[in-house]
């Protein structure tokens, strides 16, 4: 197949890549074609206005391309693939007809027998193309309808449903390791041995439309959750998930659909395990495994919640600036994990100047406490418990109270996971009233030993000091 060229290429708008470009690094007002092979591993990210790719491109975890213009055109001989790293469409119509993709996303510290809330970044494909190692039968979709009001999982017939863009599927961890695709799916392998020892591998997603049909999504995105219930969708929950190859910001996300509540969680268990089956995301930051700055990477999902109907139909929109660089919001991230930390995912949580986003989002079930695990929210003034902590700025000397709860007699350990913005000029300070001791934690982590049903909102207060 020949390539066609973009009718806008002149030499001052166009550099080549054949070993080195040839007009120049580019940026998003300059097309880019690619002549020689290129890994962003050996040769960095970029921005461009169109992308012609002639020879094979490899964008590898932690880079990025980022495509300005309304064109990406592929050589049929050159091969693209996305490995962990991210690829961004920002126009709200962009032509990938030509775009023949594998994309790759690793997932570390599952056991066999977990259940992920995954979706696709390429359409049309059926189901257990997400998947193909995972048992026949352990695909779900999450809905409602006459016999099941309060909502229940369902089977996705996965060998002829197509997946959908920006929908959410409950997946089982494949078993064993795979040879599809020349890749591990599993690694290690998850043998009845490794999993009765605990042993955590990490899982790696792939899905790719080199062959059989499928399409990169791309543009403005509408995704309406299905349901076979003909009663309200408000106070409903559904999954749907980030139907791009790049993160998507959920504070973004979240001012496009004003129709959902403001927070979502993912369900991502391990299974057997007493630790939290779900982690907690709103619009600044996450409990994920420390994604930073309220993103949602490609492949994850997220149960939303319809607070009202002020959308169309119920529907969930996704727009491709969601996938621009989130502003460094001020935050701290604050975690509190135990020694089974290796098994059961650690919970956060954090405070936020958070004068951008008038909610004040209360979220005190980032974790259940009948399931006996762990966990640490913020007390406002007036007693709730708050995820996202609503202040008037950063002020010296301001204190706040932590309600920690502990479910067993071990070592419990509160860590700064992160900090961003005017925090960055202040020291975060944390007083253990029981002890008396009071640590920096941008310095250091505190340990201190839990007890079997503690729960205290006293005993733990952070202070903000230059």
């Amino acid at each position: 197949m020949r390539s066609r060229t973009f009718k806008s290429f002149t030499p001052d708008k166009l550099t080549v890549w054949d070993g080195a470009w040839s007009n120049g690094v580019p940026n998003a007002r300059v097309n880019v074609q690619l002549k020689a092979a290129y890994d962003t591993s050996l040769y960095g990210s970029f921005n461009c206005r169109n992308l012609d790719i002639r020879a094979n491109l490899i964008i590898t975890a932690d880079k990025r391309v980022v495509v300005h213009g309304t064109s990406v055109l592929q050589l049929s001989t050159a091969t693209f693939t996305i490995d962990n790293g991210e690829f961004a469409l920002l126009r709200k119509s962009v032509d990938v007809s030509q775009v023949k993709v594998t994309v790759k996303k690793s997932l570390p510290g599952v056991q066999r027998l977990d259940y992920w809330d995954i979706g696709s970044p390429i359409s049309g494909k059926t189901v257990n193309q997400i998947s193909p190692t995972t048992a026949t039968g352990r695909f779900y979709e999450y809905g409602y309808n006459t016999a099941n009001t309060n909502g229940a999982l369902f089977p996705v017939p996965e060998t002829t449903a197509s997946l959908l863009a920006g929908k959410g599927y409950m997946v089982r961890v494949p078993n064993t390791i795979s040879p599809d695709y020349n890749t591990t799916y599993i690694s290690p392998a998850m043998t009845n041995a490794a999993f009765n020892a605990g042993q955590l591998a990490t899982w790696n997603v792939v899905i790719q439309n080199v062959t059989g049909g499928g399409t990169l999504n791309s543009g403005v995105i509408v995704h309406t959750p299905v349901t076979q219930y003909s009663g309200t969708v408000i106070g409903k929950y559904y999954l749907i998930s980030n139907p791009y190859t790049a993160s998507i910001s959920l504070s973004r996300f979240y001012q496009v659909n004003k129709h959902l509540t403001p927070y979502g969680s993912i369900w991502n268990r391990t299974n057997g395990s007493n630790g939290d089956a779900y982690a907690g995301f709103n619009q600044l930051e996450n409990t994920h495994y420390g994604y930073p700055a309220g993103v949602l990477p490609p492949f994850l999902g997220l149960v939303i919640i319809f607070k009202d109907a002020t959308a169309p139909d119920n529907k969930v929109i996704f727009t491709p600036d969601m996938m621009l660089r989130a502003t460094n919001y001020n935050h701290t991230w604050i975690r509190l994990k135990y020694k089974q930390a290796s098994i059961n995912r650690p919970l956060s949580t954090a405070v936020y100047n958070a004068d951008n986003f008038p909610q004040a989002v209360k979220y005190d079930n980032i974790s259940s406490t009948t399931s006996g695990a762990g966990a640490l929210n913020f007390v406002d003034p007036t007693g709730g418990y708050n995820l996202l902590k609503k202040t008037l700025g950063i002020t010296n000397g301001t204190i706040i109270s932590l309600l920690v709860k502990t479910f067993s007699v071990e070592d419990y350990t509160i860590s700064l996971e992160s900090f961003g913005g005017d925090f960055a000029n202040y020291d975060v300070m944390l007083y253990d009233s029981d002890t008396g001791i009071t640590t920096n934690l941008k310095t250091a982590a505190y340990t201190f030993t839990g007890a079997v049903g503690l729960v205290t909102d006293t005993r733990f207060q952070l202070k903000i000091t230059n």
